[in-house]
């Protein structure tokens, strides 16, 4: 069974190299970056307008436009905090590689 294991250590830059060094040895495994982009969607007032952006996702032709339109429904009677997360790693690489 794999696991997954996350250290967080505070060390000087002059050190980071010799660190990841030592971190590969005992793990066997290369270092690898991985970064997310967060975006939150807020409502506290049920009357604002805000959902725009379900809104576009209901109307596309895909087979969780009911979902999206079913969600859609529920949260314009209420407040809310809906928290979206994208993996971007790959665009990071790219952009640091070009």
């Amino acid at each position: 069974m794999p696991h997954e294991i996350f250290l967080t250590a505070v060390i000087p830059d002059a050190d980071a190299p010799k660190a990841r060094a030592v971190l590969s040895g005992v793990t066997e495994m290369h270092e690898r970056h991985h970064f997310t982009k967060i975006r939150y969607l807020l409502r506290r007032d049920p009357s604002a307008k805000s959902l725009e952006p379900l809104r576009s996702l209901q109307q596309e032709k895909s087979p969780n436009a009911v979902r999206w339109k079913e969600l859609y429904q529920i949260l314009l009677k209420q407040s809310f905090i809906i928290q979206e997360r994208v993996d971007v790693s790959q665009e990071m690489l790219n952009l640091n590689q070009g």
